[in-house]
């Protein structure tokens, strides 16, 4: 009974710290810049920078047109084009935009490009990282919880391969 109380006590503690899908200070979130900073630069120094000015400059122009009508139009926005086949766009958090060159010759039309900037924007004004950050850490709590209270190491594994699977929905 008494491991009962302690394991409802700590998940309860360990959820209400989990609580908040956002950083914030003073009621304002708050971005990681050295964080993402760092991704940025692993990513250069791993998959290049598409070397072609003009495209640069077209996908920023597309990019700052649809920022100005997001929910974020302040944010600070930068527009990557890496040098990779794949056809893939992502975001990180603070605002980076990254477009494989793979991506673009697989594209038919501007409103094309429009719409996967789009997309990967909305990650970004819906905080998309923060919330899949967040449930992370409540569902590594639930696990184990679930094995504090059981002592199964299988429920612990079925308990994270779910949540796993629960916060995958940002994602492929």
């Amino acid at each position: 009974m008494q491991r009962l109380i302690l394991s409802l006590c700590v998940t309860g503690l360990l959820v209400a710290c989990a609580g908040s899908s956002t950083v914030t200070v003073g009621g304002r979130p708050v971005s990681m810049p050295k964080k993402a900073a760092d991704e940025h630069q692993k990513l250069i120094e791993n998959v290049g920078i598409y070397e072609d000015a003009e495209l640069q400059a077209y996908i920023d122009e597309i990019g700052a047109r649809l920022v100005a009508n997001s929910s974020m139009p302040d944010q600070a926005f930068t527009f990557t084009l890496l040098d990779s086949p794949d056809i893939n766009a992502f975001a990180l958090p603070g605002g980076l935009i990254y477009i494989n060159r793979g991506l673009l010759a697989y594209l038919d039309s501007e409103a094309e490009l429009a719409g996967v900037i789009a997309h990967e924007i909305g990650h970004i004004t819906e905080r998309h990282h923060s919330r899949r950050r967040t449930q992370s850490i409540t569902n590594r709590v639930a696990a184990v919880s679930a094995y504090i209270v059981t002592g199964s190491g299988d429920l612990y594994d079925a308990a994270s391969m779910y949540g796993a699977e629960l916060i995958s929905g940002f994602g492929r």
